[in-house]
């Protein structure tokens, strides 16, 4: 699967991910829920997802961990968000 095949929401869950992982070791669902705006099992779900893809390492009830190709999607997605924004504010 390419970057190309990442839905607008698979996109927003792994660049939540990549930023929470910035700021602190552990990355819990709620985390992620809570950053987003959706409920635990929305996110679940997505993960399951997102794991099964290949961008993510996840066990239910468990802490996750983007892979490799993971970190590199979503630091790559953060950097557009972020250069959008500087964008915005610069007009």
């Amino acid at each position: 699967m390419s970057e190309s095949d990442l839905t607008p929401a698979m996109e927003d869950y792994l660049e939540a991910i990549y930023c929470i992982g910035q700021g602190q070791r552990i990355v819990r669902v709620k985390n992620i829920a809570s950053r987003i705006g959706v409920k635990m099992p929305t996110v679940t779900s997505m993960l399951k997802s997102l794991s099964q893809k290949g961008f993510i390492e996840y066990e239910k009830h468990e802490y996750l961990e983007l892979t490799a190709r993971g970190e590199e999607v979503g630091k790559e997605i953060n950097r557009r968000h972020q250069a959008l924004l500087t964008f915005l504010i610069n007009i």
